[in-house]
């Protein structure tokens, strides 16, 4: 898999708010041959913990680092294998509420407070 991620949309120029665009044959829906998957929440909950545990560099220039492009691609492998676990296969989304509540542990999360709202 190439890790040349280019950023392709920086939205309404904030320069904290990046959307980097991988190839068609790489999402979490097809990596390792899969047919789909539901799986968005866990992989951002797993993205989240990595970027706290391995201090990931910011986002600031216009590709995406190699560092970041592993963490993405693992998070997704671990994110099906642990969603595939839990539900058998069973297409069910998760909000991050329900997230922390069946799989908190595997995710690295002890507690879960709701989130403030912010305008941009």
């Amino acid at each position: 898999m190439s890790n040349s991620v280019r950023l392709v949309y920086d939205p309404f120029g904030l320069s904290e708010i990046k959307q980097f665009c991988f190839s068609a044959n790489l999402s979490q829906s097809t990596i390792g041959g899969r047919q789909g998957s539901n799986v968005c929440t866990i992989i951002a909950l797993l993205v989240g913990y990595q970027f706290v545990k391995l201090t990931l560099p910011e986002l600031t220039l216009s590709t995406l680092p190699s560092q970041w492009f592993q963490v993405i691609v693992d998070s997704m492998l671990e994110g099906n294998a642990l969603h595939d676990l839990l539900f058998d296969g069973e297409a069910r989304n998760l909000d991050t509420e329900d997230a922390v509540e069946c799989c908190g542990n595997d995710l690295h999360i002890s507690h879960y407070n709701q989130p403030i709202g912010f305008d941009l």
